[in-house]
């Protein structure tokens, strides 16, 4: 007779193919084109790559800010925001970063990459308060969406400025970009 099969013991940890590291599986993000359903690398090496990427991806890195953004200002957040912020923004992350890298040389004489070294802010130049959309599914909200997030109306401004302003719009403000201070 066929003799039972043993049942597979469950690991309840992994070893990170990055760092090598045995962890819990709690640590590791979901895949599920994997094995085990699990990512390969842990969250820590995963969060450390995504650093570098920005730290060394204008395009990578204004993706990631304006995602982190996008999910604070909307009530719902559509699933594939991630994969087609383009088409929710109405153009292409390479145009806003066109745009915003012959804005900023020549406003400030500086790169984007040398406006995050000074931790500058990319801000709305009018507030994301005076835009009223909370839930892309409504065809009223998206144009607003498309207009909140139009790239004419995104500007870096130094970090002690943008904080300074709060709420209001750029435009209002007596503030001299061209200083970085």
């Amino acid at each position: 007779e066929d003799e039972p099969k043993k049942a597979k013991k469950v690991k309840s940890s992994k070893k990170c193919s990055k760092c090598g590291s045995v962890k819990p599986k709690s640590e590791y993000g979901t895949n599920s084109s994997t094995e085990d359903g699990l990512q390969t690398y842990c969250n820590d090496c995963k969060n450390g790559l995504q650093k570098r990427k920005r730290a060394k991806d204008v395009i990578y890195r204004i993706k990631h800010h304006t995602l982190t953004r996008i999910h604070n200002q909307l009530d719902v957040v559509p699933d594939d925001i991630n994969t087609n912020l383009e088409y929710y923004l109405g153009y292409s992350l390479w145009q806003m970063k066109k745009y915003l890298a012959e804005e900023l040389k020549e406003r400030e004489g500086i790169t984007i990459q040398e406006a995050f070294s000074r931790n500058y802010h990319l801000d709305h130049v009018h507030a994301l308060k005076n835009y009223k959309c909370r839930n892309l599914r409504k065809k009223a909200d998206f144009e607003e969406f498309q207009r909140c997030w139009d790239y004419r109306n995104l500007k870096f401004i130094p970090a002690a400025q943008n904080l300074a302003k709060g709420s209001k719009d750029l435009e209002d403000l007596d503030f001299d970009y061209g200083s970085g201070a």
